[in-house]
Protein backbone atom coordinates (compact mmCIF):
# COMPACT_ATOMS: atom_id res chain seq x y z
CA UNK A 1 0.00 0.00 0.00
CA UNK A 2 1.59 3.27 -1.14
CA UNK A 3 -0.84 5.80 0.36
CA UNK A 4 -4.10 6.21 2.26
CA UNK A 5 -6.58 9.03 2.65
CA UNK A 6 -7.50 9.79 6.24
CA UNK A 7 -10.81 11.48 7.01
CA UNK A 8 -10.53 13.42 10.29
CA UNK A 9 -12.97 11.86 12.76
CA UNK A 10 -13.39 14.61 15.31
CA UNK A 11 -12.89 12.70 18.55
CA UNK A 12 -11.66 9.11 18.69
CA UNK A 13 -13.78 6.40 20.27
CA UNK A 14 -12.42 5.84 23.76
CA UNK A 15 -11.10 2.30 24.02
CA UNK A 16 -7.79 1.02 25.43
CA UNK A 17 -4.74 0.85 23.16
CA UNK A 18 -2.73 -2.37 23.06
CA UNK A 19 0.75 -1.43 21.89
CA UNK A 20 3.16 -3.46 19.76
CA UNK A 21 6.19 -4.97 21.50
CA UNK A 22 9.56 -3.22 21.48
CA UNK A 23 11.73 -3.53 18.39
CA UNK A 24 14.90 -2.86 20.42
CA UNK A 25 14.20 -5.57 22.98
CA UNK A 26 13.13 -8.06 20.28
CA UNK A 27 16.47 -7.71 18.46
CA UNK A 28 18.50 -7.93 21.66
CA UNK A 29 16.67 -11.02 22.91
CA UNK A 30 17.15 -12.76 19.54
CA UNK A 31 20.92 -12.24 19.78
CA UNK A 32 21.25 -13.68 23.29
CA UNK A 33 22.11 -17.25 22.13
CA UNK A 34 25.18 -15.83 20.34
CA UNK A 35 26.31 -14.10 23.54
CA UNK A 36 25.51 -16.82 26.08
CA UNK A 37 25.59 -20.10 24.16
CA UNK A 38 22.17 -20.85 25.61
CA UNK A 39 18.76 -21.29 24.04
CA UNK A 40 16.07 -18.66 24.55
CA UNK A 41 12.30 -18.62 24.24
CA UNK A 42 10.88 -15.22 23.37
CA UNK A 43 7.30 -14.30 24.17
CA UNK A 44 5.59 -11.47 22.29
CA UNK A 45 8.35 -10.56 19.79
CA UNK A 46 7.66 -7.70 17.38
CA UNK A 47 6.60 -9.30 14.11
CA UNK A 48 8.16 -7.30 11.28
CA UNK A 49 10.13 -7.71 8.04
CA UNK A 50 13.29 -6.86 10.00
CA UNK A 51 12.68 -9.75 12.41
CA UNK A 52 12.25 -12.11 9.44
CA UNK A 53 15.62 -10.96 8.06
CA UNK A 54 17.30 -11.36 11.45
CA UNK A 55 15.94 -14.88 12.01
CA UNK A 56 17.02 -15.91 8.52
CA UNK A 57 20.51 -14.55 9.26
CA UNK A 58 20.69 -16.44 12.55
CA UNK A 59 19.76 -19.65 10.74
CA UNK A 60 22.51 -19.00 8.20
CA UNK A 61 24.94 -18.65 11.09
CA UNK A 62 23.90 -22.10 12.33
CA UNK A 63 21.19 -21.32 14.89
CA UNK A 64 18.20 -23.65 15.12
CA UNK A 65 14.91 -21.74 15.21
CA UNK A 66 11.39 -22.82 16.13
CA UNK A 67 8.37 -20.56 15.81
CA UNK A 68 5.11 -20.28 17.75
CA UNK A 69 6.50 -19.83 20.33
CA UNK A 70 9.80 -18.39 19.10
CA UNK A 71 12.75 -20.45 20.33
CA UNK A 72 16.33 -19.83 19.22
CA UNK A 73 19.07 -22.36 19.88
CA UNK A 74 22.75 -21.37 19.60
CA UNK A 75 24.93 -22.76 16.80
CA UNK A 76 27.44 -25.48 17.54
CA UNK A 77 29.81 -23.48 15.38
CA UNK A 78 29.37 -20.46 13.16
CA UNK A 79 29.06 -20.85 9.41
CA UNK A 80 30.64 -18.22 7.19
CA UNK A 81 27.89 -16.57 5.12
CA UNK A 82 26.41 -13.46 3.53
CA UNK A 83 23.83 -11.89 5.85
CA UNK A 84 21.00 -9.60 4.75
CA UNK A 85 19.58 -7.60 7.67
CA UNK A 86 16.86 -5.60 5.96
CA UNK A 87 16.46 -2.18 7.58
CA UNK A 88 17.70 -3.00 11.09
CA UNK A 89 20.61 -0.75 12.06
CA UNK A 90 20.71 -2.30 15.54
CA UNK A 91 21.08 -5.85 14.19
CA UNK A 92 23.78 -4.69 11.75
CA UNK A 93 25.90 -2.94 14.39
CA UNK A 94 25.57 -5.64 17.06
CA UNK A 95 26.19 -8.54 14.68
CA UNK A 96 29.22 -6.77 13.22
CA UNK A 97 30.74 -6.72 16.70
CA UNK A 98 29.64 -10.23 17.65
CA UNK A 99 31.01 -11.81 14.46
CA UNK A 100 34.30 -9.94 14.88
CA UNK A 101 34.96 -12.27 17.83
CA UNK A 102 34.95 -15.27 15.45
CA UNK A 103 37.57 -16.28 12.88
CA UNK A 104 35.03 -16.89 10.08
CA UNK A 105 34.43 -14.60 7.12
CA UNK A 106 31.08 -12.80 6.90
CA UNK A 107 29.44 -10.23 4.65
CA UNK A 108 26.82 -7.96 6.22
CA UNK A 109 24.36 -6.02 4.09
CA UNK A 110 20.83 -4.62 4.10
CA UNK A 111 18.36 -2.58 2.11
CA UNK A 112 19.01 0.82 0.52
CA UNK A 113 18.18 2.66 3.74
CA UNK A 114 20.48 0.48 5.87
CA UNK A 115 23.30 1.21 3.44
CA UNK A 116 23.11 4.87 4.50
CA UNK A 117 23.66 4.15 8.21
CA UNK A 118 27.21 5.09 9.30
CA UNK A 119 29.50 2.31 10.51
CA UNK A 120 32.95 3.85 10.47
CA UNK A 121 33.32 4.79 14.19
CA UNK A 122 32.67 1.13 15.11
CA UNK A 123 34.75 -0.24 12.24
CA UNK A 124 37.68 1.98 13.26
CA UNK A 125 37.74 0.44 16.75
CA UNK A 126 37.33 -3.11 15.43
CA UNK A 127 40.25 -2.63 13.06
CA UNK A 128 42.36 -1.40 15.97
CA UNK A 129 41.40 -4.64 17.70
CA UNK A 130 42.91 -6.61 14.80
CA UNK A 131 39.72 -7.41 12.87
CA UNK A 132 39.94 -7.39 9.08
CA UNK A 133 37.08 -5.31 7.66
CA UNK A 134 36.61 -4.33 4.02
CA UNK A 135 33.95 -2.00 2.68
CA UNK A 136 32.58 -3.58 -0.49
CA UNK A 137 31.02 -0.46 -1.99
CA UNK A 138 30.89 2.93 -0.25
CA UNK A 139 33.52 3.72 2.38
CA UNK A 140 31.99 3.78 5.85
CA UNK A 141 28.81 1.90 5.00
CA UNK A 142 27.40 -1.57 4.33
CA UNK A 143 27.91 -3.88 2.58
CA UNK A 144 31.14 -4.89 4.25
CA UNK A 145 33.19 -8.03 4.85
CA UNK A 146 34.42 -8.87 8.35
CA UNK A 147 36.89 -11.51 9.51
CA UNK A 148 38.14 -11.80 13.08
CA UNK A 149 39.09 -12.75 15.60
CA UNK A 150 39.72 -9.81 17.90
CA UNK A 151 43.35 -9.88 19.05
CA UNK A 152 43.49 -6.98 21.49
CA UNK A 153 41.08 -4.79 23.44
CA UNK A 154 40.49 -1.12 22.61
CA UNK A 155 38.29 0.69 25.10
CA UNK A 156 37.66 4.04 23.42
CA UNK A 157 34.81 4.72 20.99
CA UNK A 158 32.87 7.58 19.44
CA UNK A 159 29.36 7.54 20.88
CA UNK A 160 27.60 9.59 18.20
CA UNK A 161 25.23 6.62 18.01
CA UNK A 162 24.49 4.56 21.13
CA UNK A 163 24.54 1.39 19.02
CA UNK A 164 28.31 1.72 18.58
CA UNK A 165 28.73 1.61 22.36
CA UNK A 166 26.26 -1.27 22.70
CA UNK A 167 28.26 -3.20 20.10
CA UNK A 168 31.49 -2.75 22.07
CA UNK A 169 29.72 -3.94 25.22
CA UNK A 170 28.67 -7.12 23.37
CA UNK A 171 32.35 -7.85 22.73
CA UNK A 172 33.15 -7.41 26.42
CA UNK A 173 30.33 -9.84 27.21
CA UNK A 174 31.54 -12.52 24.79
CA UNK A 175 35.16 -12.22 25.93
CA UNK A 176 34.07 -12.04 29.62
CA UNK A 177 36.50 -9.23 30.33
CA UNK A 178 36.84 -6.66 33.05
CA UNK A 179 37.23 -3.44 31.11
CA UNK A 180 36.77 0.31 31.16
CA UNK A 181 35.27 1.96 28.09
CA UNK A 182 35.67 5.66 27.41
CA UNK A 183 32.92 7.14 25.23
CA UNK A 184 33.65 10.37 23.42
CA UNK A 185 30.69 12.43 22.19
CA UNK A 186 28.13 10.29 24.02
CA UNK A 187 24.55 10.40 22.76
CA UNK A 188 21.35 8.50 23.61
CA UNK A 189 22.58 7.42 27.06
CA UNK A 190 19.30 5.70 28.06
CA UNK A 191 19.78 3.20 25.23
CA UNK A 192 23.24 2.36 26.57
CA UNK A 193 21.64 1.80 29.97
CA UNK A 194 19.05 -0.44 28.29
CA UNK A 195 21.91 -2.48 26.79
CA UNK A 196 23.46 -2.71 30.26
CA UNK A 197 20.18 -4.13 31.63
CA UNK A 198 20.10 -6.66 28.79
CA UNK A 199 23.72 -7.75 29.19
CA UNK A 200 23.24 -8.27 32.92
CA UNK A 201 21.18 -11.31 31.88
CA UNK A 202 23.96 -12.44 29.54
CA UNK A 203 26.78 -12.56 32.08
CA UNK A 204 28.17 -9.01 32.12
CA UNK A 205 27.84 -6.45 34.87
CA UNK A 206 27.83 -2.96 33.36
CA UNK A 207 28.13 0.29 35.29
CA UNK A 208 28.12 3.73 33.66
CA UNK A 209 29.68 6.85 35.18
CA UNK A 210 29.02 9.78 32.87
CA UNK A 211 31.03 8.90 29.73
CA UNK A 212 32.95 6.03 31.34
CA UNK A 213 31.59 2.47 31.39
CA UNK A 214 33.01 -0.34 33.51
CA UNK A 215 32.34 -4.00 32.72
CA UNK A 216 32.78 -7.02 34.96
CA UNK A 217 32.00 -10.67 34.17
CA UNK A 218 29.09 -12.08 36.16
CA UNK A 219 26.84 -15.11 36.12
CA UNK A 220 24.48 -15.72 33.20
CA UNK A 221 20.89 -15.20 34.30
CA UNK A 222 18.59 -15.93 31.34
CA UNK A 223 14.96 -16.47 32.28
CA UNK A 224 13.18 -19.54 30.84
CA UNK A 225 11.00 -17.24 28.74
CA UNK A 226 11.86 -13.67 27.82
CA UNK A 227 8.83 -11.41 27.50
CA UNK A 228 9.26 -8.42 25.18
CA UNK A 229 7.80 -5.29 26.80
CA UNK A 230 5.51 -2.82 25.03
CA UNK A 231 7.23 -0.23 22.86
CA UNK A 232 7.39 3.30 24.21
CA UNK A 233 8.36 4.61 20.77
CA UNK A 234 5.03 3.34 19.47
CA UNK A 235 3.21 4.64 22.54
CA UNK A 236 4.21 8.14 21.44
CA UNK A 237 2.03 7.83 18.33
CA UNK A 238 -0.97 6.59 20.29
CA UNK A 239 -0.49 9.53 22.66
CA UNK A 240 -0.26 11.96 19.75
CA UNK A 241 -3.37 10.54 18.08
CA UNK A 242 -5.37 11.18 21.26
CA UNK A 243 -4.01 14.69 21.84
CA UNK A 244 -4.25 15.91 18.25
CA UNK A 245 -7.83 14.65 17.95
CA UNK A 246 -8.70 16.10 21.37
CA UNK A 247 -9.80 12.70 22.64
CA UNK A 248 -9.42 11.20 26.09
CA UNK A 249 -7.85 7.76 26.01
CA UNK A 250 -6.04 4.96 27.80
CA UNK A 251 -2.85 3.08 26.87
CA UNK A 252 -2.51 -0.24 28.66
CA UNK A 253 0.37 -2.38 29.86
CA UNK A 254 3.24 0.12 29.75
CA UNK A 255 6.45 -0.55 31.68
CA UNK A 256 6.87 2.39 34.08
CA UNK A 257 9.42 3.52 34.96
CA UNK A 258 11.07 2.25 31.80
CA UNK A 259 14.62 1.86 30.53
CA UNK A 260 13.40 2.80 27.04
CA UNK A 261 14.49 6.36 26.30
CA UNK A 262 11.27 7.33 24.54
CA UNK A 263 9.36 6.91 27.81
CA UNK A 264 10.45 10.53 28.36
CA UNK A 265 7.28 11.50 26.53
CA UNK A 266 5.35 10.46 29.65
CA UNK A 267 7.26 13.06 31.67
CA UNK A 268 6.35 15.71 29.09
CA UNK A 269 2.73 14.59 29.18
CA UNK A 270 2.51 14.72 32.97
CA UNK A 271 4.40 18.04 33.22
CA UNK A 272 1.81 19.61 30.89
CA UNK A 273 -1.15 18.06 32.73
CA UNK A 274 -2.05 16.07 29.62
CA UNK A 275 -2.07 12.69 31.30
CA UNK A 276 -1.34 10.58 34.36
CA UNK A 277 -0.63 6.98 35.33
CA UNK A 278 -3.21 4.69 36.87
CA UNK A 279 -1.22 1.57 37.65
CA UNK A 280 0.43 0.52 34.39
CA UNK A 281 -2.16 2.37 32.33
CA UNK A 282 -1.45 5.83 30.95
CA UNK A 283 -4.57 8.00 30.95
CA UNK A 284 -4.50 10.80 28.35
CA UNK A 285 -6.45 14.00 29.07
CA UNK A 286 -6.07 16.44 26.15
CA UNK A 287 -6.32 20.19 26.65
CA UNK A 288 -4.53 23.30 25.43
CA UNK A 289 -0.81 23.29 26.15
CA UNK A 290 2.13 25.64 25.87
CA UNK A 291 5.29 25.07 23.86
CA UNK A 292 8.46 23.55 25.28
CA UNK A 293 12.22 23.78 25.11
CA UNK A 294 13.29 20.15 25.09
CA UNK A 295 16.62 18.34 24.88
CA UNK A 296 15.91 15.37 22.63
CA UNK A 297 19.15 13.42 22.89
CA UNK A 298 17.88 10.94 25.48
CA UNK A 299 14.68 10.26 23.47
CA UNK A 300 15.85 11.02 19.96
CA UNK A 301 13.44 8.63 18.23
CA UNK A 302 10.56 10.78 19.49
CA UNK A 303 11.85 13.82 17.59
CA UNK A 304 9.42 13.51 14.61
CA UNK A 305 6.28 13.07 16.69
CA UNK A 306 7.23 15.76 19.22
CA UNK A 307 7.78 18.17 16.34
CA UNK A 308 4.25 17.44 15.12
CA UNK A 309 2.72 17.72 18.60
CA UNK A 310 4.41 21.07 19.23
CA UNK A 311 2.92 22.59 16.09
CA UNK A 312 -0.33 22.60 18.05
CA UNK A 313 1.04 24.27 21.19
CA UNK A 314 -0.01 27.81 22.05
CA UNK A 315 3.54 29.20 22.21
CA UNK A 316 6.79 28.54 20.28
CA UNK A 317 9.01 25.53 20.99
CA UNK A 318 12.67 24.60 20.57
CA UNK A 319 13.94 21.03 20.15
CA UNK A 320 17.63 20.87 21.04
CA UNK A 321 20.42 18.25 20.86
CA UNK A 322 19.09 16.63 17.68
CA UNK A 323 22.37 15.98 15.86
CA UNK A 324 22.38 12.19 16.25
CA UNK A 325 19.07 11.96 14.37
CA UNK A 326 20.77 13.02 11.14
CA UNK A 327 21.98 9.40 10.85
CA UNK A 328 18.82 7.34 11.37
CA UNK A 329 16.69 5.68 8.67
CA UNK A 330 16.88 9.06 6.96
CA UNK A 331 18.24 12.50 7.80
CA UNK A 332 15.39 13.06 10.21
CA UNK A 333 15.79 16.78 11.01
CA UNK A 334 15.68 17.61 7.29
CA UNK A 335 12.80 15.18 6.73
CA UNK A 336 10.89 16.74 9.64
CA UNK A 337 11.53 20.20 8.21
CA UNK A 338 10.09 19.05 4.89
CA UNK A 339 7.01 17.61 6.63
CA UNK A 340 6.45 20.82 8.62
CA UNK A 341 6.70 22.84 5.41
CA UNK A 342 4.02 20.64 3.84
CA UNK A 343 1.86 21.37 6.90
CA UNK A 344 2.36 25.11 6.47
CA UNK A 345 4.19 25.37 9.81
CA UNK A 346 6.68 28.18 10.33
CA UNK A 347 9.93 26.75 11.65
CA UNK A 348 13.69 27.11 11.52
CA UNK A 349 16.12 24.20 11.28
CA UNK A 350 19.68 24.84 12.32
CA UNK A 351 21.58 23.26 15.17
CA UNK A 352 18.15 23.20 16.88
CA UNK A 353 14.64 22.93 15.51
CA UNK A 354 12.52 25.98 16.31
CA UNK A 355 8.75 25.63 15.80
CA UNK A 356 6.14 28.38 15.72
CA UNK A 357 2.58 27.19 16.39
CA UNK A 358 0.55 27.05 13.21
CA UNK A 359 -2.94 28.24 12.45
CA UNK A 360 -2.91 26.13 9.26
CA UNK A 361 -5.02 23.04 9.86
CA UNK A 362 -5.88 21.88 6.33
CA UNK A 363 -3.50 19.28 4.90
CA UNK A 364 -4.66 17.79 1.61
CA UNK A 365 -1.54 15.70 1.12
CA UNK A 366 1.47 14.83 3.24
CA UNK A 367 4.48 13.15 1.66
CA UNK A 368 6.77 12.11 4.53
CA UNK A 369 10.15 10.48 4.01
CA UNK A 370 10.11 6.68 3.66
CA UNK A 371 10.86 6.27 7.38
CA UNK A 372 8.43 4.60 9.78
CA UNK A 373 8.61 7.35 12.39
CA UNK A 374 8.07 10.11 9.83
CA UNK A 375 5.09 8.32 8.28
CA UNK A 376 3.49 7.57 11.66
CA UNK A 377 3.98 11.23 12.59
CA UNK A 378 2.33 12.34 9.35
CA UNK A 379 -0.65 10.06 10.04
CA UNK A 380 -1.04 11.65 13.47
CA UNK A 381 -0.78 15.13 11.94
CA UNK A 382 -3.59 14.27 9.50
CA UNK A 383 -5.95 13.65 12.43
CA UNK A 384 -5.87 17.39 13.08
CA UNK A 385 -6.64 18.36 9.50
CA UNK A 386 -9.94 20.04 8.68
CA UNK A 387 -10.12 18.17 5.36
CA UNK A 388 -9.34 14.60 4.24
CA UNK A 389 -5.58 14.11 3.97
CA UNK A 390 -3.65 11.72 1.73
CA UNK A 391 -0.50 10.30 3.42
CA UNK A 392 2.16 8.63 1.28
CA UNK A 393 4.76 5.89 1.96
CA UNK A 394 2.38 4.04 4.27
CA UNK A 395 4.21 0.69 3.97
CA UNK A 396 7.10 2.10 6.05
CA UNK A 397 5.08 1.66 9.26
CA UNK A 398 5.43 -2.14 9.00
CA UNK A 399 8.85 -1.76 10.63
CA UNK A 400 7.40 -1.04 14.08
CA UNK A 401 3.64 -0.37 14.11
CA UNK A 402 2.02 -2.29 11.26
CA UNK A 403 -1.49 -2.16 12.75
CA UNK A 404 -1.58 1.56 13.59
CA UNK A 405 -4.13 2.26 10.87
CA UNK A 406 -6.29 -0.62 12.13
CA UNK A 407 -6.15 0.88 15.63
CA UNK A 408 -7.37 4.21 14.23
CA UNK A 409 -10.17 2.51 12.29
CA UNK A 410 -11.27 0.80 15.49
CA UNK A 411 -11.59 4.28 17.02
CA UNK A 412 -13.82 5.64 14.29
CA UNK A 413 -11.33 7.03 11.78
CA UNK A 414 -12.37 6.53 8.14
CA UNK A 415 -9.36 5.46 6.07
CA UNK A 416 -9.46 4.73 2.35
Amino acid sequence: MKHVTIHPPGKLTNQPWQLPPSKSWTVRFCLMPLLTGRSVEISNPLQSPDLDCLLTSLEQLGCSIQKNPLKIHPPKHYQSCHLYLGNSGLALRLLLAILSCDDGCYVLDGDASLRTRPLHPLVLVLRQMGVQITYLEKEGFAPLRVQGPIRRWVGEIDGQDSQFVSALLCIACIRQEKQTISVENMHEAPWIDLTAAWLSQCGLEVTRYDHYIKTLPSSINVAPCLDVPSDWSSAAFAIAAQIISGSEGRICGLEWPSSQGDSMIAHWLIDHDLGYFHGHDLIITPKNYVGSELSMDDWIDALPIMAVLLTRASTPSVLKNISSSHFKECDRPRAISSLLSQMGVEHCLGEDLEITPSSAKAYARLNPADDHRLVLSAICASLGSSIPCCVNNISAIEKTYANFLDELCNRGVEIK
